[in-house]
């Protein structure tokens, strides 16, 4: 993941690893903050509204009156 910055080209895995994912909830690289793409904030969004979601209601879809957009069904 570009997140990761030149660190990536000392590592043996090139895919996501642990808190990667976490450049999509703060916006904030752990070696590098890249420039978004349209699709990096398209992801960053279904990302931090199914993690709000799971905090707030315990479903990554939201509350039961709510209809979600998110592909994810829990």
């Amino acid at each position: 993941p570009k997140v990761m910055g030149s660190m990536l080209e000392s590592m043996p895995i090139r895919d996501a690893n642990h808190a990667v994912e976490l450049f999509y909830l703060f916006k904030k690289g752990i070696y590098a903050t890249p420039t978004l793409t349209e699709e990096d904030k398209h992801v960053m969004n279904i990302f931090t509204t199914a993690f709000t979601n799971f905090a707030k209601y315990g479903n990554p879809n939201g509350s039961d009156d709510h209809k979600s957009d998110l592909p994810v069904h829990w």
